[in-house]
């Protein structure tokens, strides 16, 4: 039997990297590159030979916060469906007309009778496209699955299609008259000691795409999987059911763009793993070794077999391709299968990098504009946000915010020298319902379940010698929303970004707070 990791009252044992084999400077140089990079990660903990040897989150975060994982999630789903298998229940042959055989339409798509639950899990139903959007459009969605058209005889070819994951977890509840999660509970959950939560939409069933998790529950989700299916000497997943995710089930087309037509930021060694290398039950390869279940933003749960190390890493930020570069070219190719000396040059490094891991901006506690500019209130022009007048103060180490409007007055301090300070009264000027994100019928992709919205916590710097930015962050939201404040003679200018994308009404246009001197 493969060898599992052993826990002491729950917990990972603690290691040293040099004992498991990892260079405190190889680990310091992945947090050294994503601060100099200005990549948002939130959080990394990494299990090598049963053995813990890192655990840490960026400020204002804590190691045991709940995150989205977005499409990491979809292997979870995986998981309740080989379960189901294991237990007889269903097969991967079965075709979905005959699992929702009372709720098939009249209209149902031709070829639909055709797909399986197999072709389900490679995502090759058939659909030329992510039917996700359309199937929210319609106020029953596995109705809605069935009536999309195919263009493909399904299981033939691979196409990236989010519809599925959600017709995936409708099987489960259609099978055992229960949701995922409540499956999931005694059969991996329990086992492994990890919550999952989750959100449902308006039609009341679960809503995959919502799934959180901690980094250590996506972290012992990943060793299960690295462990062939066992948990401390249990084989709780039959081997052969957990050796068919990751691997080329239904093959992917070939990636053939030449080098210099990749648009900015598009990595062929990364943005298209799964078509250069397969996809299966929703298993992704990495390029460099092992596999992973993989989500948006850069949410991922890592196993690398050939180095028993398992790996979470939970972030908000889409250019996974150049973390998922700097993870391999740090860590993954500095991994010794014996101990490591110890080098106390590479500790203290990487011991400087853990108290700078930080999403606090980047910049100065001090400006020579502070003071000229301190407990000065400008009145603000008409704005969508009804903000009538704003007003700094600035101390050595914090700032405090006063915004008021015809029905509200609001203030907070902000954190200064990488400080995050709590705002009891919640977002400062405007909140994550106007992202624009809000387009999507009933999506609510920033929110992390679990987690009170308050407090609300703030950090700034100046940035400029007359530009101050702040952050305001929440455990409940994935994202931060970034205020740039500009001070001029003429006044004060704010341009708040939320997702790094622009805070907007429905005309997608930059909001942008100008206002003068009081007088």
């Amino acid at each position: 039997m493969y060898k599992t990791a052993k826990l002491i009252n729950g917990q990972f044992p603690v290691s040293t990297p040099e004992q498991q084999g990892i260079p405190s400077g190889a680990i310091a140089d992945f947090f050294k590159q994503v601060r100099e990079e200005g990549l948002e990660v939130h959080a990394l903990e990494i299990v090598r030979n049963g053995y813990c040897v890192l655990k840490e989150a960026a400020k204002p975060y804590e190691a045991d916060n709940y995150h989205r994982i977005l499409s990491a999630a979809k292997g979870i789903l995986t998981t309740a469906i080989l379960f189901a298998v294991q237990e007889g229940k269903i097969t991967l042959d079965d075709r979905l007309v005959d699992i929702f055989a009372d709720e098939v339409p009249e209209d149902v798509a031709p070829g639909m009778d055709k797909v399986t639950l197999y072709d389900l899990m490679n995502m090759a139903t058939g659909h030329d496209r992510n039917i996700f959007y359309e199937m929210r459009e319609t106020d029953n969605w596995i109705q809605g699955f069935f009536r999309i058209p195919l263009t493909y005889e399904p299981g033939t070819v691979y196409v990236y299609n989010n519809g599925a994951p959600h017709i995936i977890a409708q099987v489960i509840k259609k099978v055992y008259g229960m949701d995922v999660p409540e499956f999931l509970k005694p059969r991996l959950l329990e086992p492994l000691g990890i919550e999952i939560l989750c959100d449902y939409q308006w039609l009341g069933q679960l809503e995959p795409t919502t799934m959180c998790l901690t980094t250590e529950g996506l972290l012992r989700f990943s060793l299960f999987y690295l462990q062939e299916g066992a948990w401390e000497g249990r084989q709780l997943l039959d081997r052969e059911l957990v050796r068919m995710v990751g691997k080329r089930n239904v093959p992917t087309a070939d990636f053939k763009k030449p080098a210099d037509q990749l648009k900015p930021g598009e990595d062929i060694k990364q943005d298209h793993d799964l078509k250069r290398f397969g996809f299966g039950l929703y298993g992704t390869p990495n390029y460099f070794g092992g596999k992973r279940f993989s989500g948006g933003r850069t949410n991922q749960g890592m196993y690398f077999p050939e180095e028993n190390m398992a790996v979470a890493l939970m972030c908000n930020d889409t250019r996974t391709a150049k973390i998922m570069d700097i993870f391999k070219n740090t860590i993954y190719l500095h991994c010794y299968n014996r101990e490591y000396p110890r080098m106390e040059e590479g500790v203290k490094r990487l011991e400087h990098e853990l108290v700078s891991f930080n999403l606090a901006p980047a910049g100065s506690s001090e400006s020579l504009t502070a003071g000229a500019v301190s407990n000065t209130v400008y009145q603000m022009k008409e704005n969508a946000f009804g903000i009538q007048s704003v007003a700094f103060t600035f101390k050595k180490d914090r700032a405090a915010l006063s915004v008021s409007g015809p029905e509200r007055t609001q203030t907070a301090e902000i954190g200064l020298k990488g400080q995050w300070l709590e705002s009891r009264n919640g977002y400062i000027i405007s909140g994550p319902e106007d992202s624009l994100h809000k387009r999507i019928r009933g999506y609510r992709p920033d929110v992390i379940d679990g987690h009170p919205l308050n407090p609300v916590k703030m950090s700034g710097a100046w940035t400029g010698e007359n530009v101050f930015v702040f952050c305001q962050r929440s455990a409940a939201r994935m994202s931060t929303i970034r205020y740039t404040c500009t001070f001029s003679t003429e006044g004060l200018t704010i341009i708040p970004y939320l997702y790094h994308l622009p805070i907007a009404p429905k005309d997608q246009c930059v909001i942008e707070l100008a206002g003068c001197k009081a007088t």
